[in-house]
């Protein structure tokens, strides 16, 4: 597990966490966890990344994380 910080060009010593992505695989099953910023159609754009690499999503699950973060979880399936 790790987190990544990264610099917005013009901002001067602020930094922001990017999304926090934890992967665990068991057979052709993938258990992914992210935690990241709340942003309209985050949810949507998560998963169409999944999709892109050959894993099939079976079930997802959003929760809110305070106010401004969510927790998802997401059970796929690797796709040969």
């Amino acid at each position: 597990k790790s987190q990544l910080v990264v610099e917005d060009e013009g901002s001067s010593d602020e930094q922001r966490p990017l999304p926090e992505i934890e992967a665990k695989l068991c057979d052709k099953k993938v258990l992914l966890r992210v935690h990241c910023e709340n942003h309209r159609g985050v949810l949507v754009k998560v998963l169409s990344e999944i999709e892109k690499l050959n894993l099939a999503v079976s079930n997802t699950s959003v929760a809110p994380f305070g106010s401004l973060a969510l927790d998802i979880t997401i059970i796929a399936e690797v796709r040969f």
